[in-house]
């Protein structure tokens, strides 16, 4: 599923959901090894997954919902989320829209619901080869 994506050295990428998948994460830090992966989760699966990457300088895990951030605005610039089971799907989709960068791009397990949500909150759907859709932050 996350094969496709790509970073590049400075890239941030932001996990709304830590993904089953944690080599992912290992995979995006190494690739993006002047930049940073911050991923959000419950609890327990987030002190469990840093364990296994506290030897990867940039990387950093919280837990959290994804309706609330804890980031400064226009920073990420690759967002993931392969399960997209949000409790408020537009304050999430607004908080995305605060955190990515102009032209970032999301990688979202996006639902017809969903991708008109994103498109209300400024995004564009540019690719849905796989079981992530990709959208595009459109800048103002």
């Amino acid at each position: 599923m996350y094969e496709l994506i790509r970073a590049a050295a400075g890239d941030r990428v932001l996990f709304l959901s830590l993904p089953e998948d944690t080599g992912v994460i290992a995979r995006l830090a190494g690739e993006a090894a002047r930049g940073l992966v911050f991923g959000l989760g419950a609890g327990d699966a987030v002190y469990e997954a840093r364990r296994c990457f506290c030897d990867l300088h940039n990387v950093m895990l919280a837990p959290g919902e994804p309706d609330v951030i804890p980031w400064q605005d226009a920073f990420f610039t690759i967002a993931i989320d392969s399960f997209c089971e949000w409790r408020d799907a537009a304050a999430t989709v607004r908080e995305l829209a605060r955190v990515l960068a102009g032209d970032a791009v999301a990688y979202l397990k996006a639902d017809e619901r969903l991708k008109t949500e994103l498109e209300a909150g400024g995004f564009l759907e540019v690719d849905s080869s796989g079981e992530l859709r990709k959208f595009r932050k459109l800048t103002s």
